[in-house]
């Protein structure tokens, strides 16, 4: 199992963002939460985490995404960054993610 499976088996939506800044549930169905948006000057809060389906959306700015795009957007990092941030949070090592693409070398063309 590659890390970002492993990530995303122990890590909650709700749980990232709380890192970062307070949420309250929404309505009695308690499968949404809501909080001031981050990413733009939000004084109501129209940021909501879908809990059931883990992912978010801002309805003011219109800002959405995963659980790594989040921690992108707020740690101002790339996707490997972000995927290195979650693993030491969770206790994961991401050492077996540690690898390099593999370069192919072009076909010699029969003449």
């Amino acid at each position: 199992m590659n890390l970002k499976d492993q990530i995303l088996q122990k890590a909650r939506l709700e749980e990232v963002v709380e890192r970062y800044l307070p949420l309250r549930r929404n309505g009695s169905s308690g499968k949404t939460l809501t909080g001031l948006c981050p990413f733009h000057d939000d004084r109501h809060p129209s940021l909501h985490i879908n809990v059931k389906e883990q992912y978010y959306k801002c309805f003011a700015c219109g800002e959405g995404g995963d659980l790594f795009k989040f921690v992108q957007k707020m740690e101002g990092c790339d996707f490997r960054t972000a995927l290195k941030k979650l693993a030491a949070w969770y206790g994961l090592s991401d050492a077996a993610d540690d690898y390099q693409p593999v370069k192919y070398l072009p076909l010699k063309r029969k003449k």
